[in-house]
């Protein structure tokens, strides 16, 4: 996944450092003029805050570090929000496949192309992850083809129209797995190739791939996904909380974990 997160957040050190020292050199100046009971001089004021800066910069880094954390706590709650209000077309679209029981405590979902390099290393962590909370994980894998380009031939968009109508049909894991685990690049022939290898019923699948509706869901859910703040794949949702690109299967299962406590807490 790009790490466009990374360099906004080194962006983002430069106004927070700005905003505090001021902020800290104001809270400062009113010490010292409190101490004294008379307003210092702005040179000597000046002078005072940027030696206590300068004897002091656990200070400032221990505040913007609270101030950090605090915007942080802001745009995971704003997520949340969203994620809250398009929950039932995020979770029960209908058209995304789906593994696991619909009662589960835990619902994880997957945003993920399928040319995405990222998205084929972090297949296993998939299957690991349905495989140790079997029945209590409910995981729907949406369909989110962000690497075609105009004027190339639409290998992703294809792939994604083909695991829906797989769905459709009950062979949606062996295709997945097929895909996914399909060495060397992918076309229209070979994704073809592959869902008839999986089991799939290839004259029903091509009838299924045209369906109108399909186009319609994916289009969809690429505009959730942007208004959501989804920018790149894999990205996760595990019961509303967003994590994004491929962290590794500790910090999938961790999220899983803390979503199984919580629900077992309101449970309980």
């Amino acid at each position: 996944m790009s790490s466009a997160s990374d360099t906004g957040g080194r962006r983002g050190l430069v106004p927070a450092l700005v905003v505090f020292l001021l902020l800290l050199g104001g809270g400062i100046l009113l010490a010292l003029a409190g101490a004294r009971g008379t307003p210092a001089e702005p040179r000597e004021k000046g002078d005072e805050i940027r030696s206590y800066l300068l004897a002091h910069p656990d200070v400032v880094l221990e505040a913007i570090e609270r101030w950090q954390r605090s915007q942080m706590a802001d745009v995971e709650r704003e997520q949340s929000r969203r994620i809250g209000a398009a929950w039932r077309e995020l979770a029960h679209d209908g058209f995304s496949p789906v593994i696991g029981p619909q009662d589960a405590p835990v619902t994880v979902i997957e945003f993920y192309d399928y040319r995405c390099p990222y998205c084929r290393r972090a297949h296993a962590d998939t299957a690991r992850l349905l495989k140790e909370f079997e029945g209590r994980i409910r995981y729907v894998f949406k369909q989110f083809p962000v690497l075609d380009r105009p004027g190339d031939p639409p290998v992703s968009a294809t792939a994604a129209r083909a695991a829906v109508a797989a769905f459709r049909q009950g062979c949606f894991p062996a295709y997945h797995d097929a895909v996914m685990t399909a060495s060397g690049g992918l076309s229209e022939e070979r994704i073809l190739r592959l869902a008839q290898e999986a089991g799939c019923d290839l004259d029903r699948l091509k009838r299924d791939m045209g369906d109108p509706a399909i186009e319609e869901y994916i289009q969809k859910t690429l505009a959730t996904a942007h208004a959501l703040g989804v920018a790149g794949t894999p990205t996760y949702v595990v019961n509303r909380r967003l994590l994004e690109g491929a962290g590794g299967y500790e910090r999938l299962k961790n999220a899983v974990k803390e979503a199984l406590a919580e629900a077992d807490a309101a449970a309980g």
